[in-house]
Formats: structure tokens, C-alpha cells, sequence
């Protein structure tokens, strides 16, 4: 038997272009490489091969157009890459580790790409104005949005972000700010942890803190707002006619100070220095911690929950809901202005002097191994006294006697 072999040529197809086709890994290729240190130019294969990676922006674009490829690795970490026009629908990926990675310079131009494991820069000092993703990138320069925004996913920012109007700046997963977190009138939003040795600063925009947050400046607020949701570390909160809101335990370094504008922690506080008020309302609706005094002027200091505080209590407006200890060997408490200075109850385990306690002022005091000096410019007020402690009163509030029998 004969048997007889066809071969069908395909269909539309040139046998010899049909050939070169699959012999050809630009045809099927993944991703354009770029290296402008090592590459070499031109555009034809296989320049942008793993193997002969293009050097220049120019070529590169011409080999995305040609191939219709949407990806581009980026190789040797001193390489750079500056834009020199607009550019949108790109992904740029960025070979090294360690911060060892290329640089994508933007140059001042309007660009809209996803940015993997890169170095951002714009040597222009331009602000980015198109919406770009940035996922696992060193941000070298300070960060600006005039209009649009841009998402950032555990980033490094190392010069801090400055968001003007119209801006939106969107942070996801962890975040490192080694500069200042600045906000005007835009939206800076951090869903997620953030680390941070700058300061955060807020005017007529909004800085939203989805997460846990430690700073190691401090967080100051003008007339906007400032929110986090979730337990923070910071060295210091300054609030004026703005708003600051901590949904979460909040551990500060030095002190919390507020003047026009509220603060509102709504959780667990440590404050390392003082806790100052003068037009404002500070209120902690939890425990506290205070190393240092707490002051206050004409405006309010709540204290839902129990206060443990080492300096003195200057008050004009203080409400404590709770247990106040006092841990100073002679610390001086200041009750004025009638019943808005309601306390519920303080303890002290050494001497207490109350410098001023006017009429409508009242407070339970529980002293231990000291005595309770009430100085004669304690024009009024009401004191039921607990504890095995002395009693010195030379000015003129009562005092309801429930201490130990045995003291004069």
C-alpha cells in the first residue's frame, strides 16, 4: 500500500512568514525591557528582549505601540527612565530588592501607570496631576496632586506628601512617611497601618487614618479635620479651629494641646506630658494617663473614665467621670468657675492643696497618709472628705468630714 502524506499550508498565511511568526518570542512576548545603562537602541527584534533590553524612552514607546505590549520590566537599579510626554495604561515593574531598584523620573509630565518595586522622582519638581497606582515603591520626592490623585500601596515616601487643592491622595497597606504628611484643602486617606518620623499637618483639608498609626513628629490641625480609626502612637497633638478624632487607644509622647477646635479620643490614652485646653473641648471618653499637669482655660476636659495624672489639675472647665488619681507628692488642684467644675472623685496617696474652689464647686476627695490644705483663696464650694489623712481648711469651703476617726 502507498500512503500518500499532505501537508496544508494555513490558512491566510504565508508559509514563510508563517515560519518566522512562532520563531519569533517578540510575537507572544509578556513584557518590553528597558534598561537605559546596559540596553542598546532601535526598535526592531530583538531589542526589548530579556536578552537586548532598549535604552531610551523613545524606542520603548515605539516597541509598546508596535507589539502591543502593556508591560514593562525595568532592570539594573541605575537605570532611570524620564517621561518626556504623557503616558496612561503602562505597567512599569522594577527588578531588585532593598531599595536597589531603577528610577522612573516623571519629569513633569502627566502620567497615569501602575509603578511596581521603582523609585519615584520628578527632577521638575511639577506636581503629578494624572491618576497613577503605586504599589511597593520608594517616593523620593514630595508627593503633590493638583487634580486627580493617586493610589499608593506600602510605600515609602520619603520626603513626605503635600497635597494642594483638588487633590486626593490615597494610601493602602502599610505605609513609611519619612518626611512631613501635609494636607490643604485635599483629601489624604490611609487605609491601613502607617509608620512615620515627619509630622502630620492638616489646614482646610481632611487626613483620614483608616488604621493604626505611629508617628514620631506630631499631628497639628488648623481649621480641617484629622481622623484615626485605630490605636495610635504619636509625639504630640496641637489642634486650633480644626477637629481631631482618635477612634482607638492613643499613646503620645509629650503632650495634647488644644485651643478653638476639638479633640476627641475615644479610647484608652497615655499622655507623657500635659493635657492643655484654653477655648476648645478635649475629651476622652476612656482612661488616661497623664505625666505631666492638665490645664485649662475658659474651654472643657472631659474625662469619661478613670484619670491617673502625676501633675496638678489647673481647671476652669474640667469634667472627670470617674476616679482621679493624683500621683505628686504635693500636687495643687484649681476648682473655679462653680459647677462646671464637678469632680467625681479624687485620690491621692500624699498631701493634696486645693488653691481655688469657688461656690457651686464640688468634689470627693480620698487622701492617704498626708493632709488636705484648702488655701484661703477657696472663696465656696463642697468637699466630702474620705481617708486617714489631716485637714488644713483656711478658706471657705465645706468640707462633709468622712475621714478616719483620730484626725484633726
Amino acid at each position: 500500500m502507498i500512503v500518500t502524506q499532505t501537508i496544508v499550508q494555513p490558512t491566510g498565511v504565508g508559509w514563510p512568514d508563517y515560519i518566522t511568526a512562532i520563531s519569533d518570542p517578540s510575537s507572544i512576548a509578556q513584557a518590553v525591557y528597558f534598561d537605559s545603562v546596559n540596553g542598546v537602541a532601535g526598535t526592531n527584534y530583538p531589542v526589548g528582549t530579556a536578552g537586548a533590553p532598549v535604552n531610551n524612552e523613545a524606542d520603548l514607546r515605539a516597541i509598546c505601540t508596535n507589539r502591543g505590549i502593556h508591560k514593562v520590566m525595568l532592570r539594573n537599579a541605575a537605570t532611570i527612565l524620564k517621561f518626556t510626554s504623557a503616558l496612561v495604561g503602562i505597567d512599569f515593574i522594577g527588578e531588585g530588592v532593598g531599595g536597589l531598584t531603577p528610577i522612573v523620573d516623571f519629569n513633569g509630565q502627566a502620567i497615569g501607570c501602575t509603578f511596581n518595586n521603582l523609585r519615584i522622582t520628578d527632577t521638575t519638581g511639577s506636581n503629578l496631576v494624572s491618576v497613577s497606582e503605586f504599589v511597593s515603591c520608594g517616593i523620593l520626592t514630595v508627593i503633590a496632586h493638583t487634580v486627580g490623585g493617586s493610589n499608593y500601596y506600602r510605600c515609602r515616601f520619603s520626603n513626605g506628601i503635600s497635597n494642594p487643592p483638588l487633590g486626593r491622595i490615597n494610601c493602602y497597606d502599610d505605609c513609611i512617611f519619612i518626611g512631613d504628611f501635609h494636607n490643604t484643602s485635599g483629601f489624604i486617606t490611609v487605609t491601613g497601618n502607617c509608620i512615620g518620623t515627619g509630622n502630620l499637618t492638616n489646614t482646610t483639608g481632611g487626613i483620614f487614618i483608616l488604621g493604626n498609626c505611629q508617628l514620631y513628629g506630631s499631628i497639628t490641625n488648623t481649621t480641617g479635620d484629622i481622623y484615626i480609626y485605630g490605636n495610635c502612637n504619636l509625639f504630640f497633638i496641637a489642634n486650633t479651629t480644626g477637629f481631631i478624632s482618635i477612634y482607638g487607644s492613643c499613646q503620645l509622647v509629650q503632650d495634647v494641646t488644644n485651643t478653638t477646635g476639638n479633640i476627641l479620643i475615644m479610647g484608652n490614652c497615655g499622655v507623657g506630658d500635659a493635657v492643655a485646653n484654653t477655648t476648645g473641648t478635649i475629651e476622652v471618653r476612656g482612661n488616661i494617663l497623664v505625666v505631666g499637669n492638665i490645664v485649662n482655660t475658659t474651654g472643657h476636659i472631659v474625662i469619661r473614665g478613670d484619670c491617673v495624672l502625676s501633675g496638678n489639675l489647673t481647671n476652669e472647665h474640667f469634667f472627670g467621670f470617674g476616679t482621679i488619681k493624683l500621683l505628686a507628692p504635693n500636687p495643687t488642684i484649681d476648682m473655679s468657675l462653680g459647677a462646671t467644675s464637678t469632680i467625681q472623685r479624687i485620690v491621692s496617696r500624699g498631701s493634696l492643696t486645693v488653691a481655688k474652689m469657688v461656690a457651686g464647686a464640688t468634689a470627693i476627695i480620698d487622701l492617704c497618709g498626708g493632709t488636705l490644705t484648702i488655701l484661703v483663696s477657696c472663696t465656696g464650694g463642697v468637699i466630702d472628705l474620705y481617708g486617714d489623712c489631716a485637714l488644713v481648711n483656711a478658706g471657705a469651703t465645706t468640707v462633709n468630714d468622712y475621714r478616719i476617726p483620730g484626725h484633726s
